[in-house]
């Protein structure tokens, strides 16, 4: 008799556990069919900020909330000059999340490209 017990709680455990991911995959799908093209751009702007940008870049990656929000998938991160190790921070946070373009402060103007070409287009201008 208790031998089966924790037999059982094993099997309920494992169709907890597939329901989860059932469940996770479906609301994965819906939403992103909900936000995809979007023409949203997230724009990180630092400088000197080695002491908080890692944290900050983790915390705005956590959940994949990016790769279905934002054209492109993107996190555009522009270093305004820093005089510390931000920028070293940001290249070691850009080897390990593929998601992360890093520009410096004479570059910034390329992240905005993107929209004034979509407009063009709009426009008929192009």
């Amino acid at each position: 008799m208790f031998n089966i017990i924790p037999e059982i709680l094993i099997y309920l455990l494992a169709v907890y556990g597939m329901l989860s991911l059932v469940i996770s995959v479906v609301d994965s799908i819906t939403q992103h069919k909900t936000t995809k093209n979007s023409d949203a751009k997230l724009v990180l702007i630092v400088k000197n900020q080695q002491d908080t940008v890692e944290g900050l870049v983790r915390g705005m990656l956590t959940g994949g909330a990016i790769r279905n929000i934002i054209m492109n998938g993107k996190l555009n991160i522009i270093d305004m000059g820093s005089n510390d190790d931000t920028l070293q921070i940001l290249t070691k946070l850009k080897n390990s999340y593929d998601v992360i373009d890093i520009y410096n402060k004479t570059e910034r103007n390329e992240i905005f490209k993107d929209f004034a070409d979509n407009e063009k287009r709009a426009l008929g201008k192009e």
